[in-house]
């Protein structure tokens, strides 16, 4: 397993509560610059919506927990519908955890908090991922995955908010229909 002491440890701290220290995209130039090819590919593919290559444990770790996570909400969303809920239910809990953060997810009291929550779990078990590992390609990997899951906070904003509800309700309007 390669160690990148100096890269790791000149990157910044990375907190829910903070802004963007760089895009995704200069972290991956970043990284370019510092990591082994193959290595560089591997952060390459990591994607904060779960679905990625698996070509390193933290990936296959983090496809489970994020695949759980949908398939939960899923079954959460199927029953509020009407429709066959054992077609979206899940058999095997591989992430039990992840039956507890969709029950929170889908009936918190609006969309903003059920938001926050998902990005919350997210983040908890990213850090939980990353314990021991501080100067590793793990690390980095989780590191960029962080980064993302920053970049998706950072587009909510009140204007964004008001222009989303106003595009919401005038479809409703006009249609009818959501």
């Amino acid at each position: 397993m390669s160690s990148y002491y100096y890269f790791a440890a000149s990157l910044p701290m990375l907190q829910k509560e903070t802004e963007l220290p760089f895009s995704p995209e200069e972290f991956l130039d970043l990284c370019s610059a510092h990591l082994t090819p193959g290595d560089f590919e591997i952060v390459r593919e990591a994607s904060a919506e779960g679905i990625c290559a698996e070509s390193h444990p933290v990936l296959a770790r983090w496809n489970e927990f994020s695949t759980a996570l949908k398939k939960e909400l899923a079954a959460y969303r199927a029953e509020k519908l009407g429709l066959d809920q054992d077609l979206y239910a899940v058999r095997f809990r591989q992430v039990p955890e992840a039956a507890d953060i969709a029950k929170r997810v889908f009936h918190a009291p609006n969309p903003l908090d059920a938001a926050n929550l998902l990005l919350e779990a997210e983040w908890n078990y990213l850090e939980n991922l990353g314990t021991n590992h501080f100067f590793d390609l793990f690390m980095i990997i989780i590191y960029y995955i962080k980064l993302q899951l920053l970049k998706r906070l950072s587009y909510r904003t009140k204007d964004q908010g008001k222009e989303a509800f106003s595009h919401v309700f005038s479809n409703i309007q006009a249609t009818g229909k959501l």
